[in-house]
């Protein structure tokens, strides 16, 4: 066992890479066979969340406008400009690692993996002329049987002001996008704030919801 110590105060995250070698903690990728920080990185190289794809050591991470795809040592393998990286706030993979999705509070977007190369495949954008006007997008995770997506989203009620907002459980095909069903998280259950995540586990029986200080 070893003591790993970080310099990055803001918000924590822990990804494994496949294969457990390389851990991202926050900001900073550790090699755990070396016991050391990977260098080089900076301050500008993970900028908001970043997910290793599934099945390899390439860590996917927005930086300025792009979307990019990282060697563990930080070296940028590809580009994804589409994606528009500046606004992404949370992705996520299928477990086969052919598809994959990015959201922001106002639009999620899904991709698929053709000959080598991402497309965008589908989008749900908040808008205030579409059904989703009164709807946030808070976190996701994808199921493990690769055909569907769960998002946490926060939606307005005008009908009660003393609880402006609801949260709710959405669940959506992962090729298409359509929505296959939500329920309404219980206010004590639910895992809202700013530092907002969730998880399923690998049966696809229990949702597991993080704040910044709370599981």
């Amino acid at each position: 066992m070893f003591v790993l110590r970080t310099q990055n105060y803001g918000e924590l995250r822990l990804r494994f890479a496949h294969g457990g070698r390389f851990l991202v903690v926050s900001d900073e990728v550790w090699d755990l066979a070396d016991r050391a920080r990977v260098k080089p990185y900076d301050e500008e190289t993970l900028l908001g969340p970043a997910e290793w794809h599934p099945g390899s050591d390439e860590l996917y991470a927005p930086r300025d406008n792009d979307l990019h795809t990282l060697a563990p040592d930080g070296a940028i393998l590809r580009t994804l400009p589409e994606a528009n990286g500046r606004w992404i706030r949370g992705l996520a993979f299928t477990p086969a690692g052919d598809r994959m999705f990015a959201y922001n509070p106002f639009l999620l977007t899904g991709w698929k993996r053709f000959r080598g190369k991402w497309r965008s495949v589908w989008a749900a954008e908040v808008k205030r002329a579409s059904a989703l006007n009164r709807d946030s997008y808070e976190a996701l995770a994808a199921f493990a049987d690769d055909r569907r997506v769960l998002t946490l989203v926060q939606r307005r009620d005008r009908k009660d002001p003393s609880n402006p907002y609801r949260t709710f459980f959405v669940q959506r095909d992962a090729d298409t996008g359509e929505v296959l069903g939500e329920r309404p998280v219980d206010g004590k259950d639910s895992p809202r704030g700013t530092l907002t995540d969730i998880a399923i586990t690998p049966d696809n029986a229990r949702v597991i919801g993080f704040t910044a200080r709370s599981v």
